[in-house]
């Protein structure tokens, strides 16, 4: 099964917005976090792994998405910028889930339930 990706940015200001959305939707729907869907920051290859403090948000930094076990996991690694871009994603936030790509202001609820039918 496809994961539905966020992809985010460290100092993006419309990133914590998507980040709520893609998680209270998760929530809603039963989604496991690692397993029906991951976030990756395009451009955090430079935090720390472990647990950090982003936009008010408290949130664990690991490598690949094979470490993420539980709520609020980012992965950050050299990789996710390349891969984004295969996906044609040059800015986030982003999703991507199944060849659909939803940026920006257009990432909300409704969005998700149509392209996570």
């Amino acid at each position: 099964m496809e994961k539905l990706i966020l992809y985010t940015g460290v100092h993006c200001p419309k990133c914590l917005r998507a980040r709520k959305i893609v998680r209270s939707f998760a929530d809603a729907n039963n989604l496991k976090e690692g397993i029906d869907f991951v976030e990756k920051l395009i451009d955090g290859e430079n935090l720390p792994i472990g647990e950090i403090e982003l936009e008010n948000m408290k949130l664990k930094i690991v490598s690949n998405e094979s470490q993420v076990n539980g709520k609020f996991c980012v992965v950050a690694n050299p990789d996710v910028f390349l891969e984004a871009l295969q996906y044609q994603i040059a800015s986030v936030p982003a999703i991507y889930y199944k060849g659909i790509i939803v940026f920006g202001d257009d990432i909300c609820e409704e969005k998700l339930k149509e392209i996570y039918k």
